[in-house]
């Protein structure tokens, strides 16, 4: 075996290194290693003496769903962060606390990235809100008023759909209710100038004479067959009866009869002849009289529906015009219908749209305010500056490790 030739000339290659050859080179440099582990750790542990004192206030937040609708689904906090991260609003806040102004100098980004932080609580609908100021009293007014515009954010994007839903359908809405308006008013019209009550009122007593006429007919026929069956028997009988009598059948007659007639003539056989109105002709007359009055008001009111009224016309004016009047109004009634289900539909969505809008928005709300905190935040500078020696002591450690190899390397040759 090949004896190890010493630090200076070892040959990694040819001879291999240890860990123990490692630690032994760098112990021999020791001391800049320790210069380097200074040289890193002075410089953040200045810095981090120099710097001033940070205030964190916390704030809690709930994103909660719509009181409206299905609320047994669970809520997406995620969904939630752009209302607090959010650019303009964090604009907002600047502008209010003059956070832009020395010795902030803070801009939306920045402000976002170094001062806020937003934790969502795992498997809750908790999210916390946290900022660092280097007043205790401005870190708690600044989260509050960061909790404050996001409700305010969320709150104005949920109103802003329902204005959008408002304005796309609420425009048709209102066309459609002119148009309803519109075909009321002009069936109101139409009804109170056609009246249609009355012209049906009318036809229906006309069609009630016009079904009398047959029966009006059957009347004047029968009258004037009334009427020629009276003049016939009228024609068959004599005004003026003769009524003859003998003279025995009454004795003052008989008595009248011998003083006109010779002595001892006979009065017996002797007659008597009176001409007397015959009952029954006056009473066939009178008949006659009265069925021709009858038949002459009954031919009146023939005359009156016929030829004035015109009621055994084929057409009737009033009915035609009647059917006129319904066939309008069942147009301008179809109309409006028409335009009132569809004005129905609009408004049924509309609102629908507004409900739709509201149970799909969810609620933010602010559960526990900021206070101004007692104590300042950690700046945990102890480990800070034992990262930053450690990290300096191996970078040293390093150095050393590559100067020894490059100078065995020069002293090989």
């Amino acid at each position: 075996m090949l004896d190890r030739p010493s630090l200076d000339l070892i040959d990694p290659a040819v001879h291999g290194i240890t860990f123990d050859d490692l630690l032994a080179i760098v112990m021999r440099r020791w001391v800049v290693v320790v210069l380097a582990a200074l040289a890193a750790a002075v410089p953040v542990a200045l810095i981090g003496m120099s710097g001033g004192r940070t205030y964190e206030a916390t704030a809690m937040m709930s994103a909660g769903p719509s009181k409206i609708g299905d609320t047994t689904g669970g809520i997406n906090t995620a969904s939630f962060r752009p209302f607090i991260v959010n650019n303009g609003l964090a604009r907002k806040v600047i502008d209010t606390f003059k956070l832009g102004d020395e010795p902030h100098k803070l801009t939306p980004q920045r402000f976002l990235r170094d001062r806020l932080t937003v934790t969502e609580i795992r498997n809750t609908n908790l999210m916390q809100l946290a900022v660092r100021m280097p007043d205790p009293k401005l870190a708690a007014d600044v989260v509050n008023a960061v909790a404050t515009g996001a409700i305010e954010l969320a709150a104005s994007v949920s109103a802003q759909e329902a204005v959008r839903a408002r304005d796309l359908i609420g425009h048709q809405l209102s066309e459609s209710k002119q148009r309803f308006i519109a075909a009321d008013t002009a069936l109101l019209n139409a009804k109170r100038d056609t009246q249609i009550e009355l012209a049906r009122a009318d036809v229906d007593a006309l069609l009630g004479e016009r079904r009398g006429v047959t029966a009006l007919l059957i009347k004047i026929e029968s009258e004037r067959a009334k009427l020629e069956r009276a003049r016939q028997e009228l024609k068959s009988r004599q005004a003026i009866d003769t009524v003859r009598r003998t003279l025995d059948s009454d004795p003052t007659l008989t008595e009248a009869a011998r003083s006109t007639r010779p002595p001892g003539a006979p009065v017996l056989g002797l007659e008597m002849k009176s001409e007397e109105m015959n009952p029954v002709y006056q009473e066939i007359d009178k008949e006659i009289a009265a069925s021709q009055a009858n038949l002459a008001s009954l031919e009146k009111q023939r005359s009156q529906i016929v030829d004035v009224r015109k009621l055994n016309a084929p057409t009737l004016e009033k009915l035609t015009a009647l059917y006129q009047k319904e066939s309008m109004l069942a147009r301008l009634q179809l109309e409006r219908d028409s335009v009132q289900k569809t004005y129905s539909d609009l408004a049924t969505q509309f609102e629908a749209a507004r409900l739709r809008i509201a149970a799909r928005s969810g609620e933010l709300q602010l559960i526990d305010a900021a206070i101004p905190p007692e104590n300042p935040v950690a700046r945990g500078l102890l480990t800070r500056t034992i990262a930053a020696a450690a990290i300096g002591g191996a970078l040293g450690a390093l150095l050393v490790l590559v100067l020894h190899f490059r100078r065995g390397r020069r002293a090989r040759a």
